[in-house]
């Protein structure tokens, strides 16, 4: 029976409702966590560390809160217009609209797939699919949107003299370059170790538990290393799958783009 069960864990004057209420939310905020829904899990663990919780449960939520905001993946939103901030966007994460989404801080969300919409003030929006990885903070998503369509009636100068390009139904179409290969070899690599940091990390904490509540402090020191030796690799996993996918965004979002060149082309011909 687990120690805030038998009640000498409680604080005098807890009444057994309470303390049931505190392994309810310190049950419920494991189960959440095993779906990967780590926000509401985070409210579990918060309820159960308040200090109306018995001792022995309090200190285990407040462990597996710690735990939770190591992992908890955020993201940092971006809108642009031609190269500058645009304001008055509006975001919905998932449908939910996200209050103060350009304060320029860290967005907490849930590991997985996610949906988020950028709306600006004249309707025009921008939908991007994005994965969040656990223990990835301050990924910057960024909406690129075109230029707003010019008012009825609204004309821009006369070209008086030079070549002229043509209008843009005549252009020719422009293929966007694919990223290197090199890209997705490292965006893989970086996954891979991201996913071996989490499994030796949650590795380590399991045996770690395990040695608190079979032989603390009598342990060896070959069962004390093994468990060292797991959050070690799991630390370097994590700055390796950090490093390898900041190296693949780089070549992914640096590949050279062919529309340059053509443009300068399709201007050339429209000329004669």
């Amino acid at each position: 029976m687990p120690l805030w069960l038998g009640g000498a864990g409680a604080a005098p004057g807890v009444a057994r409702a309470d303390v049931q209420a505190c392994v309810d939310q310190h049950a419920k905020g494991q189960e959440l966590r095993d779906e990967s829904h780590f926000l509401e899990a985070r409210a579990h663990f918060l309820s159960c560390a308040e200090p109306a919780c018995p001792n022995a449960i309090r200190v285990e939520c407040a462990d597996l809160l710690e735990q939770i905001d190591r992992a908890m993946p955020s993201v940092i939103l971006v809108a642009r217009e031609g190269g500058r901030d645009l304001a008055g966007v509006r975001v919905e994460i998932d449908g939910q609209p996200v209050e103060g989404a350009f304060t320029g801080r860290a967005i907490p969300v849930d590991p997985g797939t996610h949906q988020i919409r950028f709306m600006a003030a004249d309707g025009r929006s921008v939908e991007l699919e994005v994965v969040a990885l656990e223990t990835v903070k301050g990924r910057a998503v960024e909406a690129n949107f075109s230029p707003a369509a010019p008012a009825p009636g609204a004309e821009g100068p006369v070209a008086l003299a030079g070549p002229q390009m043509p209008p843009a139904s005549e252009a020719p179409a422009v293929s966007s370059q694919p990223a290197p290969i090199v890209a997705y070899v490292l965006g893989g690599v970086g996954i891979a170790a991201l996913a071996g940091s989490g499994y030796f990390a949650w590795s380590g904490r399991s045996q770690r538990n395990e040695l608190a509540d079979t032989c603390s402090p009598t342990c060896t020191e070959d069962r004390v290393d093994e468990v060292h030796t797991k959050y070690l690799v799991a630390d370097i996993l994590l700055g390796v799958g950090v490093v390898a996918l900041g190296a693949g965004a780089y070549f992914y979002f640096s590949a050279p783009d062919p529309a340059q060149g053509q443009g300068w082309v399709a201007g050339v011909r429209g000329a004669f």
